[in-house]
């Protein structure tokens, strides 16, 4: 299983979009998680979506690591942009959720959207 770590629609910005494309592509093939904010409904037509963390929390690097280590995933592809997962102090924390999925000894792929 692969858990994919994003921002899904409804939110509505460019990496949502993307890894809606992605998930579309890949969830005939393979079985997939997507572990997103929780922005919007829960279900993106069967369990594959799991809202799991807020934008802007101080605590979205343990909600994620709390979902990937309860999804079982496989692999975890985790999507980076300088303020996916909030503000200025979200990204300085983005390194500890690195390190935390290092930690689980998971193989781990990381899209960077854009860098600062």
């Amino acid at each position: 299983m692969i858990c994919i770590v994003s921002t899904f629609p409804p939110d509505e910005c460019g990496v949502a979009r993307y890894t809606q494309g992605l998930v579309e592509v890949l969830r005939d093939v393979v079985n997939l998680r997507v572990i997103a904010s929780r922005t919007g409904s829960a279900s993106y037509g069967d369990p594959i979506v799991i809202r799991s963390w807020r934008k802007g929390s101080l605590f979205y690097p343990v909600s994620i690591l709390t979902q990937s280590i309860k999804s079982g995933g496989n692999l975890i592809h985790l999507q980076h942009h300088y303020s996916l997962y909030g503000g200025p102090v979200s990204a300085l924390e983005f390194p500890l959720l690195l390190l935390g999925l290092r930690i689980l000894r998971r193989p781990l792929i990381v899209t960077l959207h854009s860098i600062i």
